[in-house]
């Protein structure tokens, strides 16, 4: 599973990270802890808005978009932190590339969310017609 994740991060356009530290994520099995943080966090969210808050005042796209930009801040701030303190407590020291992981694990988290909104908000009474 880490290789079917490491694939998806080290992508292009996305993947941009120095080699090593690619490397050194996929050793650590990063890729795989990130990858299915990145889903069940995503569905759990999409859940609660969908049927948790499945009133009519969340019925609106601004609701939906700022559940969306939450998710997304989530997701970026939790790989931001856990890769660096994985790594520098492995004794790699890395520049930029913790963001671009981060903004990497963003963008999919973002595309992801979109793609359940589409299939979980058949499941919803008064949210069923966010975002589309």
């Amino acid at each position: 599973m880490n290789d079917l994740f490491a694939l998806l991060y080290e992508s292009k356009p996305l993947g941009f990270y120095d080699p090593t530290f690619s490397q050194e994520v996929f050793n650590e099995y990063l890729y795989q802890k990130y990858g299915l943080v990145l889903f069940i966090s995503t569905l759990a969210i999409l859940f609660i808005y969908y049927k948790v808050l499945d009133k009519p005042f969340f019925a609106k796209f601004s609701i939906w978009l700022i559940v969306l930009l939450i998710t997304v801040v989530i997701n970026l701030v939790y790989v931001l932190i856990d890769s660096r303190i994985v790594l520098e407590s492995a004794g790699f020291q890395f520049d930029g590339e913790y963001l671009s992981l981060a903004t990497s694990n963003g963008f999919y988290c973002a595309i992801l969310f979109v793609i359940l909104s589409i299939i979980i908000k058949h499941f919803s009474i008064n949210n069923s017609k966010v975002p589309f």
